[in-house]
C-alpha cells in the first residue's frame, strides 16, 4: 500500500497584541449658522472744527471761482446743489438760489436780499465774544456798492472749506484776511456786520434771567390769588 503522504505543518499562530484602550474622540459641537454680516450705515458729514485758525487766501477764492464758472465744482455733504440749482449751505443756514440770497439768523429768522444788490463780499476771523480766552470765528459778509453789510454769517459750525466755496459762488469779488479782528474793528469795518446781541451779549443773558424771575413771581402771585397755593400761618 502507498504510504501516506505527510501533512503540511501549520505554522503556529502569532500571539495576539495586547488590545490598547481605545483613546476618546473630542466631542464635536454643531457649529451654529454664521449670521450675514449687518450692513453698516453710512458716516454722516464729519463734525467741524475751529480748533485752528481759518486760512483765506485769495488764491483759493479765485480758484473756486473758476471751478463755479466751468461747472467743475464737486457738492459735498454741507454744501449742496438742489435741482433747480439753488446752493443749500450746512442744513439752510444760508441758501442761494439765482436771484435771492437767504441767512438763517442765529434765533431762526431768515433775512433775504437780491442777488443783484450784493457787490462783493468779505471772509474774516473775528473774536465775537466780550472775553480774552473767546476763539476767534469765520463769518461770511455780503456787502452792497456802498459797502454797508447786506447780510452776515458766522460761521461757527460751518466747515472752512464749505464756507469759502458757498463765498466763491456768490460771483461778486471776495476780500479774504486771515488777521483776527475785534467785534468793532468788523463793525468799523463793515458797519451793520455785529449784531446788537453780539456786543451786548451779557447784558441779553442778564435781561431774560431777569425775565424769567418776573414771570415766576406773577405767577406764584396769580396762583396765590386764585387759591391754589395756600399760605400756612401759625395755628
Amino acid at each position: 500500500m502507498p504510504s501516506a503522504s505527510p501533512q503540511p505543518q501549520r505554522e503556529a499562530a502569532a500571539p495576539a497584541a495586547p488590545s490598547q484602550p481605545l483613546k476618546s474622540l473630542p466631542e464635536r459641537h454643531p457649529e451654529p449658522p454664521q449670521q450675514p454680516p449687518v450692513p453698516q450705515a453710512a458716516p454722516g458729514p464729519p463734525a467741524p472744527s475751529w480748533s485752528a485758525p481759518a486760512t483765506f487766501a485769495q488764491e483759493e477764492i479765485a480758484s473756486l471761482q473758476d471751478q463755479w464758472q466751468h461747472g467743475e465744482y464737486q457738492p459735498t455733504p454741507n454744501l449742496t446743489v438742489r435741482p433747480d440749482g439753488s446752493l443749500v449751505l450746512r442744513g439752510g443756514a444760508a441758501t442761494m438760489t439765482a436771484r435771492q440770497l437767504v441767512i438763517r439768523t442765529w434765533y431762526g429768522q431768515r433775512r433775504i436780499v437780491s442777488r443783484a444788490d450784493v457787490a462783493r463780499a468779505a471772509l474774516v476771523q473775528a473774536v465775537l465774544g466780550s472775553s480774552a480766552q473767546t476763539p476767534a470765528v469765520p463769518v461770511l459778509v455780503v456787502l452792497d456798492r456802498q459797502g454797508r453789510c447786506l447780510l452776515h454769517l458766522e460761521a461757527v459750525t460751518i466747515p472752512e472749506p464749505d464756507l469759502k466755496a458757498f463765498a466763491a459762488a456768490l460771483g461778486v469779488p471776495v476780500d479774504v484776511t486771515s488777521k483776527e479782528m475785534t467785534a468793532a474793528e468788523l463793525s468799523a469795518s463793515y458797519p451793520g456786520s455785529v449784531s446788537w446781541y453780539t456786543t451786548h451779549r451779557t447784558l441779553f443773558t442778564l435781561l431774560i434771567a431777569m425775565v424769567i424771575v418776573v414771570l415766576v413771581i406773577i405767577t406764584l402771585i396769580a396762583l396765590a390769588a386764585a387759591g391754589v397755593i395756600k399760605s400756612t400761618g401759625s395755628g
